[in-house]
């Protein structure tokens, strides 16, 4: 890890409304920052974590909701199924 990227990632979300992250991202979150959900919690509003075919999750501190994902015709490629909540 690079000197103070746990910071710099800590400082990114501090204040955020909304951080949305994939399931691989969040871990990478957790372990450079020794953040929780929770803790992520305290900091910013709201965590969206995309978990790719098994939908996503939007947790808050009063709880979490879950939402299954749409069943494609043809997945040609994922990328980026996070920006439909940055642009929603």
């Amino acid at each position: 890890m690079r000197p103070h990227e746990g910071d710099q990632l800590r400082d990114g979300i501090t204040g955020a409304t909304i951080v949305i992250v994939n399931d691989y991202e969040l871990e990478l979150l957790r372990q450079k920052t020794g953040m929780s959900d929770q803790d992520i919690l305290v900091v910013a509003k709201t965590l969206i974590v995309t978990k790719g075919e098994h939908g996503s999750s939007v947790i808050t501190s009063d709880g979490q909701c879950g939402f299954a994902c749409g069943r494609p015709a043809r997945i040609v490629d994922p990328t980026g199924g996070g920006d439909a909540f940055r642009g929603g």
